[in-house]
């Protein structure tokens, strides 16, 4: 028996190759992890070190001005002075006889970055709603409802190359579908270059028109343009009425012959008119257009309003929201669609299938079982990824350079016109401000100087930041709904 036992090799015996390869592995990979943890803290070590001098300078002003005008120059004592545009003026009013030497300026390094941060606050917000809510779907129709075939396939294979298109690529379909092609509904007839556009039919809007502060005006000929007006021109076929909104966009053109109405109320109105032209005459076309409006405009444009039949009239075409925030925050959903689908179906796919199971046989119905027994067990997953891959596509310059990004310096919800719903549409179709658009245009399209390292390294800290901390903030959140679900 002995002599079995020394004759036989040991069941755990290994050979020293393999024991020796398997150290290496081992190395290897740890080598290649401690790489991958010293080039993050080289790159954030040297944001921190060259952006914290800047944040510490600057305190919050840094994150609650929009950026300036810089100057740079050395005073007579030969002391250097860095001021924004409006410093710059208050010092050559307080000092006229002042000398100013080697005099420097750099667009955009003044200030802070509150216009770029908001704007990218929105950005990120429009694309999480977007991206979130059509990726979620879209991966439990795939995982749950989808069955196997050759059209499943190609979407699947979509989706992968979808994912390698470069961000570049990105841009000019989102500025040429978002921009220029996607139906947008207006309240002016569309212009010219537009192909098509349908009047709505009056069922879908109130079919009064609001009041938009509409003056009386009278002309020789009929204009193209006008502000806030009513022009009455009087031609060989009498009046013709051309009314314009806020815009200066026309809105309706009727003649006299169009309209069914009896020879008093025309008596009125030329009454009216005469009353009218008189008082703007005498108190100045300016003034007249300021003040509100009198008492015999009131009673005019009541008579006008039945008359013309003036009704709010809406039109649907393909004339793209040009540049503005919704289309790049629509083209940045566009490129974060793949990883979310992705991430969401990998993490519907990680629930057991007993759960499914267990529910459908105690009676529940599909979507009751996916919504009961599966979405609440795959949402941390599904958050943490897609959060991660929007934050990763909110750095992108190329797609918000074409489709929305401005270097206006301006808060996006400054000087709205519209009311009511209109104004939420006119929000959206601003341009906006954004960091890796900011960045950029500080970092390659300024001459770099002394004047404008402090405003790239404080803003590189600051998206970093705001990257890391929404980063730690969705791993968080999803331990702790892992916490609440044992399974």
């Amino acid at each position: 028996m002995e002599e079995t036992d020394k004759d036989s090799p040991p069941i755990f015996e290994r050979d020293k190759a393999w024991i020796n390869t398997e150290a290496i592995a081992t190395v290897c990979l740890r080598c290649g992890t401690y790489l991958v943890i010293l080039v993050f803290a080289l790159i954030m070590g040297r944001i921190v070190v060259r952006g914290a001098p800047v944040l510490m300078e600057e305190g919050l002003s840094f994150l609650s001005e929009r950026p300036k005008i810089l100057f740079g120059f050395y005073d007579s004592d030969e002391k250097y002075h860095r001021l924004t545009s409006q410093e710059f003026r208050d010092y050559q009013e307080a000092n006229p006889d002042g000398v100013i030497l080697a005099k420097q300026s750099a667009n955009y390094s003044g200030g802070g970055i509150k216009s770029p941060l908001i704007g990218t606050v929105f950005l990120i917000l429009i694309c999480i709603v977007l991206a979130m809510s059509i990726g979620i779907s879209a991966a439990i129709f795939l995982s749950e409802y989808s069955r196997r075939g050759p059209f499943i396939r190609i979407i699947r294979l979509a989706i992968i190359n979808l994912a390698g298109v470069p961000s570049i690529v990105f841009g000019l379909f989102g500025f040429a579908f978002f921009c220029y092609f996607f139906p947008v509904i207006t309240k002016q007839l569309p212009a010219e270059r537009t192909a098509k556009a349908w009047e709505l039919p009056t069922w879908m809007y109130p079919s009064n028109i609001a009041d938009e502060g509409y003056r009386i005006d009278v002309a020789e000929k009929r204009p193209e343009s006008a502000n806030q007006k009513i022009v009455i021109t009087k031609g060989e076929e009498g009046f013709e009425f051309s009314v314009f909104s806020s815009r200066g966009d026309i809105v309706k053109r009727v003649k006299q012959s169009e309209i069914d109405a009896t020879k008093p109320t025309w008596v009125d109105i030329e009454k009216d008119l005469a009353t009218i032209v008189g008082l703007r005459d005498a108190e100045g076309a300016k003034v007249f257009y300021r003040s509100p409006r009198t008492p015999e405009e009131e009673t005019l444009i009541s008579k006008l309003r039945p008359l013309l039949k003036l009704k709010r009239r809406l039109w649907l075409s393909f004339q793209g929201w040009e540049p503005s925030m919704i289309a790049a925050g629509c083209t940045l959903a566009c490129m974060v669609l793949p990883i979310v689908i992705t991430a969401c179906e990998e993490s519907l796919r990680a629930v057991p299938q007993g759960f499914r199971d267990a529910s459908l046989a105690l009676g529940a119905t599909q979507w009751q079982a996916i919504r009961k027994a599966v979405l609440p067990y795959a949402l941390p997953g599904m958050l943490t990824a897609s959060v991660l891959g929007i934050l990763r596509v909110a750095g992108e310059t190329a797609p918000i350079m074409y489709t929305g990004a401005f270097a206006t310096g301006d808060l996006p919800w400054v000087g709205l016109k519209e009311d009511g719903v209109w104004k939420i549409g006119e929000f959206l179709q601003r341009g906006v401000e954004a960091m890796p658009y900011h960045i950029y245009i500080v970092s390659a399209k300024i001459p770099q100087s002394d004047l404008v390292r402090p405003m790239q390294d404080g803003a590189v800290l600051v998206f970093m930041i705001i990257v890391m901390v929404l980063a730690t903030a969705s791993v968080i959140l999803r331990m702790k709904i892992r916490k609440k679900l044992k399974w």
